[in-house]
């Protein structure tokens, strides 16, 4: 899931951090002050771009993939969350609160019309991260990761 953070542009990567839950985002302020030489407390009164680019940097540093992965879950089961659920719903994934319940996985023959649905309601950067994450989750469903390759 690093892979996924990292390889976003800078200011996709800026707008999924400030979207973050402010519970996540103050769990963030440690690892910024670290790449700032700050104390947690401080970081906080930093603008957003130095704040962003700190926690950017401090992926790279670390390559921690909890932490990434976290950051993605943390952002679509947060504010992004109807997506999730709508995915989840439409394709016939059983989940509680767009956690995925068991070992569930989408209908391969609903996906498609999922990704449609989603698309038409949602921002097309959100579904293809969303699609991206999906494809990671599921890697045995071919039309997660056709979708996945796709460009949005």
């Amino acid at each position: 899931m690093l892979k996924l953070l990292l390889a976003l542009p800078p200011e996709r990567f800026a707008a999924l951090y400030l979207a973050l839950p402010e519970e996540m985002a103050r769990a963030l302020d440690g690892a910024i002050a670290s790449m700032l030489h700050a104390r947690p407390a401080s970081v906080r009164r930093q603008p957003d771009a130095v704040r962003v680019k700190a926690l950017r940097a401090f992926l790279v540093r670390s390559r921690d993939e909890t932490l990434g992965g976290d950051l993605l879950r943390a952002y679509f089961l947060g504010p992004r969350k109807p997506l999730v659920v709508q995915f989840l719903d439409a394709t016939g994934v059983k989940h509680q609160e767009g956690q995925v319940e068991e070992e569930g996985q989408p209908d391969p023959a609903k996906v498609g019309e999922a990704i449609a649905a989603l698309n038409a309601a949602h921002d097309p950067q959100d579904v293809a991260l969303y699609l991206a994450i999906a494809a990671v989750q599921w890697p045995e469903i071919k039309e997660l990761k056709a979708a996945a390759a796709t460009p949005a």
